[in-house]
């Protein structure tokens, strides 16, 4: 009978080092999605674009954040109390979707 050696040591390598790859394109992806929310912004006094950063929560869990209590009024619209006029700047979800296609090759490569 004849014996066959399995050698995995870069199979192993490789799934060592998935979980570090994987936290880097999370981690990139957040930071594209912070600069592209930064520009896309309303602008008056700059604080709004001053606070939005990137947050680990976890491993391979990133929250992309605006800190004042008026963001997500600009992101999803509010009434104007004098005019009346219904007033949206949103800027994080179109800095997510300017990302999209960079994120889905960067996860289409990980997995070649």
């Amino acid at each position: 009978m004849t014996k066959v050696k399995l050698d995995t040591a870069k199979l192993d390598a490789l799934i060592r080092a998935a979980p570090e790859r994987a936290n880097r394109i999370v981690r990139s992806g957040a930071f594209a999605v912070q600069g592209n929310a930064v520009t896309y912004a309303p602008w008056e006094t700059g604080y709004l674009r001053t606070t939005i950063m990137p947050k680990e929560i976890s491993r391979l869990v990133y929250w992309v954040e605006a800190g004042p209590e008026y963001a997500i009024y600009q992101e999803l619209g509010f009434v104007h109390w004098l005019s009346g006029a219904f007033i949206q700047n949103p800027f994080m979800v179109p800095a997510v979707e300017a990302v999209r296609a960079q994120y889905n090759a960067m996860w289409k490569d990980f997995f070649k």
